[in-house]
């Protein structure tokens, strides 16, 4: 896996990041999801929000970038509720409660399987890259991707897309 931060503009312009679900994604089935906890305790599915859209976001505590969002993320988890966001930490279980404790994170942190490539690749990163971000409508079908970094202006006009479908 390979971190992409500071190196996101080299993909595509920050503005080709962002679609209002093409027709290939409109006739997809809806996605499902189901990881443990980091802590173990549990199993999270996309099934368990239905009707809900979803921040998906794939990190590492290695990796510059997803320590630089983490922040944010936390920031637009609490200022946009309707949103269920969900964190998938591809590294070291122990090294991510810590993380996650240390930073307050709000929302769910999930566990990624020991190779999380065929993870990635499912979720549409095909260069296996973090920090990754995807945005599910209430349909659980993906309509915003980003790798790299994300930003506020990024999640609002993600948002506002599948809003007004």
């Amino acid at each position: 896996m390979r971190c992409f931060a500071g190196h996101v503009r080299w993909f595509a312009p920050a503005a080709a990041l962002v679609c209002a679900c093409p027709p290939a994604y409109a006739a997809q089935d809806r996605m499902e999801l189901e990881l443990a906890t980091l802590d173990g305790s549990a199993f999270v599915r996309l099934s368990d929000f239905p009707g809900r859209a979803v921040l998906i976001n794939v990190w590492d505590t290695e990796c510059p970038g997803c320590v630089k969002e983490t922040a944010l993320l936390n920031a637009q988890a609490r200022m946009h509720p309707q949103v269920q966001f969900l964190g998938i930490a591809t590294g070291d279980r122990r090294a991510s409660i810590r993380f996650t404790s240390q930073f307050q994170v709000p929302y769910p942190q999930l566990q990624a399987p020991k190779d999380p490539a065929g993870l990635l690749r499912r979720l549409g990163d095909p260069h296996q890259g973090l920090p990754f971000t995807l945005l599910l409508d209430a349909g659980h079908r993906i309509c915003a991707s980003r790798l790299g970094e994300v930003d506020a202006h990024w999640i609002d006009v993600a948002l506002k897309k599948i809003s007004s479908r």
